[in-house]
């Protein structure tokens, strides 16, 4: 688990798996593991945000435990919010905020990464009045190469996958003429979609994404480029 306090005008603080980039008032984040992996690669965890005032009725009880006394509901929290940048070995990640006992209350928010693995994630208590948040993370982690300081490209592009055939990992390159919202699709050689990796907005530029498809069975498979004004399909053999 990572515990870290937040006051307004601190951030950029590393911290292994996350690193605090902005927050508001007092409180105390706290990011564990629901299913016994490192938080990197964990697929469910729960993320904690608490204020100072939901802090300041914990009473100890004995030498190692503590239990509450929140006094009558509802219980009084300062509200606050805070962004962060976590590690995650994904290539898209929800969350969902939590109720007292554990249901969702709305519908989740979907994240990408900014950069390889890591994402950009703010906990809003002013629009989600509880202290917990559900996380779950999609897929396998992207690599993305950004050549976008070559001179910039006047048309779409997909090129052919390499190596090609590969086990298990493979490059993809294209090139995109302006900004756009970027799609990687994975089709069986049935034409059935079994992935799809959402790179989020690029800028115009030359890019190489590295796609690991180990948990696939060998055989002809297609990939496919999609932004909004253009797609493109081409083929790939994964041998194992």
């Amino acid at each position: 688990a990572a515990c870290r306090s937040l006051r307004r005008g601190r951030g950029g603080l590393p911290a292994g798996a996350h690193r605090l980039l902005d927050g508001s008032e007092f409180a105390t984040f706290t990011w564990v593991s629901l299913d016994n992996h490192s938080l990197s690669s964990s697929q469910y965890s729960l993320l904690t945000l608490s204020s100072r005032s939901g802090n300041s009725r914990m009473i100890w009880d004995g030498l190692t435990s503590v239990h509450d006394d929140w006094g009558s509901p509802p219980t009084l929290m300062d509200r606050a919010f805070i962004t962060l940048q976590l590690q995650i070995d994904a290539d898209s990640i929800r969350i969902y905020p939590l109720s007292e006992y554990g249901s969702i209350t709305r519908d989740s928010t979907t994240y990408y990464p900014s950069a390889d693995g890591k994402f950009i994630v703010t906990l809003d208590q002013d629009l989600d009045q509880t202290p917990w948040f559900g996380m779950e993370a999609f897929g396998s982690p992207v690599k993305i190469a950004d050549n976008s300081q070559e001179p910039i490209p006047v048309s779409y592009a997909l090129y052919q996958n390499y190596p090609n055939p590969f086990n298990p990992r493979t490059k993809i390159r294209f090139d995109i003429p302006n900004q756009s919202l970027i799609k990687i699709n994975l089709f069986n050689n049935l034409g059935q979609k079994i992935r799809t990796v959402n790179l989020g907005m690029k800028q115009a530029g030359k890019y190489e994404v590295a796609i690991d498809m180990g948990k696939y069975s060998s055989g002809l498979y297609y990939y496919q480029l999609q932004t909004k004004d253009f797609v493109r399909t081409r083929k790939l053999l994964l041998m194992k």
